[in-house]
């Protein structure tokens, strides 16, 4: 580098017979110094008359100099390999440098010129050197950027730290069925992959319910203190719930999400509450089915909170105002989104509860606050924000859904949901989740649900917010 921090470069060519190289390097060499403020050494701005032409082209040995850039072409070749000329020169300085450091990246073969191969036209010093390609319009500009990474050391793959550790596989369940389908999701998310991407929903969606059934309590193995094998249940199925997350997040990766995907969705969590009753040939007490209860509850906001933060407004509103249509000991049964909170998980939030004196509003709410935070990612906040949107849309339509985790709500905290409203741009696009065409139908949803009486535990002191703490009909689409 340069004595002021900046990135150095010699350029290292022919002029060719015609001199038209030379134009090619000075738009190089102006392009890299004007836009990039890279300094580049070259003759067409170095190399004046009575300067000492030696002297100039050592300045490749300078440690000043980050890299060489090897201009390949037919003539470049020529004179390297008759060591006439300046390149014969600078084939020479080079030469000596190359063989002496044999792992070294400072020497980089610049390709303008192809012939029979891509290599015909790189000097045989540095023939196996992984060269650029600018030897046409179509490969000019990529092989600019790779240019500029490897001058600023910013590789477009950076090799990551080594962490983690090989699985124990003599242990009973090292690895869930849906682990594989999660990571060839997100390849096929990522590379655009439809066909494949398909597949490996249905592949998670069969492997996430098979590992479901395992969870199963059998009367038998129901012993007293129920709320400790109930809790032993939900703990377990902590590692479930990391996958069924990490899957919908694959989901949305690049916003990708379709009609097809969030159908999919609806049915995984349709599914799920299949496993909130006892099965029609089981006998035994509802609260064996406890742990599936917090578990459909808590993965139907995981879905809900993730959606709204990738902006998948639309599908939220789908899920929120569909039917879902589940299982019940042989039934089949419907309903709106309350399904998933209308069952008392009584083992964990009254026995459980009472049992330890742990004297928790609802035990089970408490669980799905503690445990949000994944690696470094914090979803409290969001899950709360799922609970009471789908509160304030269930108030609209009349219908039931009690938020149970309100009650960790961090006073001050406005969701982007409701704070958007405000901004007109960041309404258009809001106006999907809550249904409505225009600001006015969006006041009028809000004088309607901000009406509404909200109550709370019995013995909290603090109600559910009403939507009015976070909007205020007047604020709609009050700046731009």
């Amino acid at each position: 580098m340069t004595k002021d921090g900046r990135y150095c470069v010699f350029i290292s060519y022919a002029w060719g017979k015609d001199g038209s190289r030379k134009e090619w390097v000075n738009a190089l060499a102006t392009r890299l110094m004007t836009e990039n403020g890279i300094e580049v050494i070259v003759d067409l701005f170095d190399l004046k008359i009575g300067n000492d032409k030696d002297y100039f082209m050592e300045q490749i040995l300078s440690d000043a100099v980050d890299n060489v850039l090897i201009i390949c072409d037919k003539e470049y070749l020529c004179k390297a390999n008759s060591r006439s000329g300046g390149v014969g020169i600078e084939t020479q300085i080079i030469t000596a440098e190359v063989y002496n450091k044999v792992d070294q990246t400072k020497f980089v073969p610049i390709v303008v010129e192809v012939g029979e191969a891509f290599d015909s036209y790189i000097t045989t010093y540095i023939k196996t050197r992984i060269g650029i390609d600018m030897s046409s319009i179509e490969a000019y500009e990529q092989g600019y950027e790779k240019l500029l990474r490897h001058i600023s050391n910013q590789p477009e793959y950076v090799k990551p730290k080594l962490s983690g550790s090989i699985p124990n596989f003599n242990e009973k369940s090292h690895a869930l069925l849906t682990t594989s389908a999660v990571r060839a999701l997100k390849t096929a998310v990522i590379e655009d992959k439809y066909l494949s991407l398909d597949y490996n929903v249905d592949k998670f969606k069969n492997g996430f319910l098979a590992e479901l059934e395992k969870y199963r309590l059998r009367v038998e193995d129901f012993y007293e203190p129920y709320d400790e094998i109930i809790y032993k249940h939900i703990i377990d199925m902590l590692k479930l719930r990391n996958e069924y997350i990490s899957f919908i997040k694959s989901i949305c990766i690049n916003k990708n999400i379709t009609k097809e995907n969030i159908g999919l969705i609806k049915n995984i969590l349709e599914k799920t509450l299949d496993f909130n009753n006892l099965r029609i040939d089981e006998s035994g007490y509802q609260i064996q089915c406890d742990h599936y209860r917090l578990f459909a509850y808590e993965i139907f906001l995981y879905t809900i909170a993730i959606l709204l933060r990738n902006e998948a407004y639309s599908e939220v509103r789908y899920l929120l105002g569909t039917i879902y249509f589940y299982s019940y000991r042989g039934d089949n049964r419907e309903g709106d989104v309350s399904v998933f909170a209308e069952n008392e998980i009584k083992s964990i939030d009254e026995m459980r509860n009472a049992r330890l004196g742990l004297n928790k509003f609802c035990l089970s709410a408490f669980l799905i606050a503690e445990r949000s935070k994944l690696a470094n990612d914090d979803f409290k906040n969001d899950l709360i924000t799922a609970d009471l949107l789908t509160y304030y849309m269930q108030s609209f339509k009349e219908e039931w859904w009690f938020p149970r985790t309100y009650v960790y709500y961090s006073s001050g905290y406005i969701p982007r949901i409701f704070s958007g409203l405000k901004s007109k741009r960041e309404f258009n696009s809001l106006k999907d989740l809550y249904g409505v065409n225009d600001k006015d139908e969006m006041k009028d949803w809000l004088m309607k649900v901000g009406s509404k009486e909200t109550y709370g535990y019995p013995r909290a002191w603090n109600r559910v917010p009403s939507v009015s703490c976070f909007i205020k009909p007047e604020d709609i689409c009050k700046y731009e």
